[in-house]
């Protein structure tokens, strides 16, 4: 999510695939690749990503989450990126403020 929601989400400024898409691509088809119903309703789990398509950043790889730095986006400045992730209904993840 650190980088391919936003590289995503400038595929959608740009053109190249509609926000549909991009949600097919990147929640639907995995799901349904691995068997899963992750559709939001009653008594699925409330695994969620909320995105701010407006919220501007840089890219920078020695900030990730995660422990790789390889990263070609590093530097980029990007529109859009996920600001509160929740999983089974728990806030795993918040930069709403």
């Amino acid at each position: 999510l650190e980088t391919s929601l936003p590289v995503g989400l400038r595929l959608v400024t740009d053109g190249v695939l509609t926000l549909a898409q991009l949600i097919e691509k990147m929640s639907l088809n995995p799901a349904r690749i691995l068997g899963m119903d992750n559709r939001i309703r009653e008594g699925n789990p409330a695994d969620l990503t909320i995105i701010d398509p407006d919220r501007q950043h840089t890219i920078h790889a020695e900030r990730f989450q995660s422990l790789s730095r390889n990263c070609p986006f590093d530097g980029w400045e990007m529109t859009g990126r996920a600001v509160m992730t929740i999983v089974g209904g728990t806030i795993v993840f918040d930069q709403i403020s």
